[in-house]
């Protein structure tokens, strides 16, 4: 009995400090709060209740729960009670106070970690479709055909999870709480800057219009990396793993795609298919393999498939057939 008071107490103090830690105000604990994981925390939080359960258990597994049909007869010990009835339990009753404490200060730590990280909200553009997101601190995300992104906008941390497409974030400036984007393997880290990602499964783009932006690994991979791009700087990371950071000589090239243009030079025809097929409801397929390394170059308007097509009949030796349900097919 003395034993189990300690380690209940011990619990409540322990969940009592970890939420009061967790509930440091902004200017209170910058550094503590800005340096924050979410995989932490979610695994603190874990971790906690982890430990109240067991705890719990090993309570009422210990410690007997007893009833009586008649208040005059003497109470009957009944272990490993794990649902008693409220009507016939009472030692039960007198451990209620600190259970229901610490599930107060779990829901609370609960509802505090949402307050930290935001509501995640889904947006997903349909192919042909563009949708310009406004945020609350006066940020702007302009998304592109065919993306989807997961927003988190809380007190302690702002972020964007792209899970594909392209996107142009126009983000105000605030050095106490970084923008974060999360594209996978990678995350970008930003103050306050202009620039555009584009993702399409581990293939990733990085185009800084103007301000500072840090693109690096979050978590050990084979090929990690971290670099810093400035103004007029763009990272490819291809699906090979290659790296290349380059100055952008034309950033209004770079930024075309928000007006539904595409500019290529001497690209491979599969990637030229790939960008393209963002735009369009209409699956393109390249049968024939030798077709697939062609090179190609031009400038290509988004908004019509069917001049797509004839500007690569023109420029290409291929021959384009119609499949079923309106697919493209590419000989």
């Amino acid at each position: 009995m003395q034993k189990d008071r300690e380690n209940r107490d011990a619990f409540y103090d322990k969940a009592l400090a970890f939420v009061k830690e967790r509930g440091r105000s902004e200017t209170g604990d910058q550094n503590r709060t800005d340096s924050l994981s979410l995989l932490n925390v979610d695994q603190e939080v874990a971790d906690l209740w982890d430990e109240f359960e067991l705890l719990a258990d090993h309570h009422l597994a210990t410690e007997p729960a007893f009833y009586s049909t008649d208040s005059k007869q003497h109470p009957i010990p009944v272990t490993n009670i794990h649902a008693p009835s409220p009507r016939k339990t009472k030692s039960m009753t007198r451990s209620a106070p600190w259970l229901s404490a610490a599930a107060i200060i779990v829901i609370s730590f609960g509802l505090l970690l949402f307050a930290y990280r935001g509501i995640p909200q889904t947006f997903n553009i349909e192919k042909g479709d563009q949708y310009t997101l406004k945020l609350q601190d006066g940020s702007e995300i302009f998304l592109d055909s065919g993306s989807q992104i997961t927003l988190h906008e809380g007190w302690g941390r702002r972020s964007v999870d792209l899970i594909r497409g392209a996107a142009y974030f126009s983000v105000k400036k605030n050095p106490d709480k970084p923008f974060w984007v999360d594209c996978g393997e990678a995350q970008i880290s930003v103050l306050g800057t202009a620039f555009s990602v584009y993702r399409k499964g581990t293939h990733l783009e990085v185009v800084v219009e103007t301000g500072k932006v840090n693109v690096s690994t979050k978590k050990a991979v084979e090929h990690p990396y971290n670099v810093d791009l400035v103004q007029e700087e763009k990272l490819t990371v291809r699906s090979d793993n290659k790296i290349n950071k380059e100055a952008v000589v034309d950033l209004q090239a770079a930024f075309s795609w928000k007006q539904g243009i595409l500019h290529f030079k001497k690209e491979n025809l599969s990637a030229v298919i790939s960008r393209m097929g963002d735009f369009y409801k209409e699956p393109i397929f390249i049968v024939n393999e030798e077709k697939r390394n062609l090179h190609i170059s031009g400038t290509f308007k988004t908004d019509n498939i069917e001049r797509f097509l004839q500007a690569l009949r023109l420029s290409l030796d291929v021959e384009i057939q119609r499949g079923k349900n309106g697919s493209v097919l590419i000989y």
